[in-house]
């Protein structure tokens, strides 16, 4: 019924921007085939108050044969979008001398964006938080290794001490998991103003390193580039990270950082996961291959102390005990990337084998699910560190690097390394503890705890055994000294 389609698209004519209106066209396509004037009149909206910008083909279906009185054989919108985007490592370097931003309003909807897969996207991060965690703390302490990235931190000296690097990360686990539980699309929502806020400081940071330190080009499209791959590293082999999750889940979450890359100023020639998930996967080994892992080979001098003081800071969050090391966070990496890794001491092959068993015990799913909620109410009840408040409703906007406040007065001292923020009057707490803190001295308590009980029940069970073993071993050497002693008697008398 031709007319009864008038008043629902008169509705979303006055509501819905043009964009929704063409794909609302392609929705209703079995009721939409049959263009009457009334029909199109109403598909345009009210005297002209929006204009659906619909591409008509030129030819009509050649399936439809038949048509209803007054009307006109439809002609579909062009629905073909076509999809830019890199396909190696080369493609990616050709964005090192490439502003990263792009220019492109966050106000405006890609022509590709399928909010159905966004959200899926989003569920993927609730279903493995913890694991995603995991992974970008190894990309992270591998990623310091790489020139670029590592001088943006030195340059800024925020990341020097472990207090200032945890108070740094945890803003951006705040801001990671905002731009996860919200829509980084709806201009009303926290997860819209936290990327807009990270876009405009990646923006400030660009233009004070382009001051002080001109002749380079900062914060590329390229770095930009390499740090999404580090972002999306869990995607190439998700079983090793506990997440035996199914190929349309990974899509679904590449497809969501495709979406965060976009919001974030990364053009789609550049954006690591454009065209899915087979040509991601290929762009992050190439860059593990090729870049990090050249770099890490040979390190700048920079990467041990900010390395250190890092994983210094991030042992802050489980009271002080030592349950991360550098090199354990590289062995998992390298693990997890099914390359060879060098031998370590007895201390670090421990926290290596219980990172191992934290990803292992993600396959119960009572487990994790406790750990994927510590990790998202530890960043979402933080105290505020990150300038997005205890609920992660942006307040005050801090830089990412020197953790200045931007809004702060401008008599205040500028920050070290930020030209364009301010000191904050007092340095914001720093967490001594945290949900997952908690969480990862619990588990490892119970893991102690199992291994010193398998222990105890392993030597109940050898003593019995061992004591069998001493009384056989003493009969056959109490018969062999009898066999002796005869042969020798027998030996003496025959003489």
């Amino acid at each position: 019924n031709i007319e009864g389609l008038k008043l629902p698209f008169a509705r979303l004519s006055r509501r819905a921007p043009s964009i929704l209106k063409a794909h609302a066209c392609i929705w209703f396509r079995p009721m939409a085939a049959l263009h009457c004037t009334m029909h199109r009149q109403a598909l345009m909206g009210n005297e002209g108050d929006h204009t659906a910008n619909i591409e008509m083909d030129q030819e009509p279906r050649p399936d439809r044969k038949s048509q209803a009185p007054g009307c006109t054989i439809g002609r579909w919108p062009s629905a073909v979008v076509r999809l830019d985007g890199p396909t190696s490592l080369d493609d990616l370097r050709r964005g090192a001398g490439v502003d990263g931003d792009s220019g492109i309003s966050p106000l405006t909807l890609p022509q590709w964006m399928d909010f159905a897969r966004y959200e899926r996207g989003r569920a993927f991060f609730r279903e493995h938080a913890f694991a995603l965690l995991i992974s970008w703390h190894g990309a992270l302490v591998i990623g310091f290794s790489i020139p670029d990235l590592l001088s943006a931190l030195v340059f800024t000296g925020a990341s020097d001490m472990p207090e200032d690097s945890l108070r740094r990360y945890t803003r951006t686990a705040q801001h990671l998991v905002a731009w996860h539980m919200g829509n980084v699309f709806d201009p009303s929502s926290k997860a819209f103003a936290s990327v807009h806020a990270v876009r405009k400081l990646h923006a400030g940071v660009r233009a004070a390193m382009d001051q002080k330190l001109p002749g380079n080009k900062w914060i590329t499209m390229y770095d930009m580039a390499c740090v999404q791959a580090g972002f999306i590293g869990l995607t190439v082999s998700p079983a090793r990270f506990g997440a035996p999750t199914s190929h349309r889940g990974v899509e679904d979450y590449i497809f969501f950082w495709k979406c965060v890359g976009y919001q974030l100023g990364i053009a789609d020639e550049f954006n690591t996961c454009s065209l899915g998930k087979a040509i991601s996967d290929k762009l992050v080994h190439e860059v593990f291959d090729n870049v990090v892992l050249p770099d890490i080979a040979s390190p700048p001098p920079d990467y041990s102390r900010l390395a250190a003081a890092y994983i210094d800071g991030l042992n802050l969050t489980t009271m002080g005990v030592p349950v991360f090391s550098v090199k354990s966070s590289l062995a998992l990496v390298f693990w997890a990337m099914s390359r060879p890794c060098g031998r370590l001491g007895w201390l670090d092959t421990g926290r290596y084998c219980f990172l191992r068993a934290l990803l292992l015990l993600q396959l119960v799913p009572p487990f994790r699910w406790l750990m994927n909620r510590a990790v998202i109410l530890s960043a979402q009840h933080m105290p505020d560190v990150g300038g997005l408040g205890a609920q992660g409703c942006s307040t005050v906007a801090r830089c990412p690097f020197s953790g200045a406040a931007l809004d702060s007065p401008s008599s205040a001292p500028p920050a070290p390394g930020c030209p364009y923020a301010r000191q904050s009057p007092a340095p914001p707490p720093r967490p001594r503890c945290t949900l997952v803190g908690v969480a990862l001295l619990a588990t490892l308590a119970l893991l102690l705890s199992l291994a010193l009980a398998l222990v105890l029940c392993a030597a109940c069970l050898a003593l019995p055994l061992a004591g069998l073993l001493l009384a056989h071993f003493g009969a056959q050497l109490s018969r062999a000294s009898r066999c002796f002693e005869i042969f020798s008697t027998a030996g003496s008398g025959s003489l």
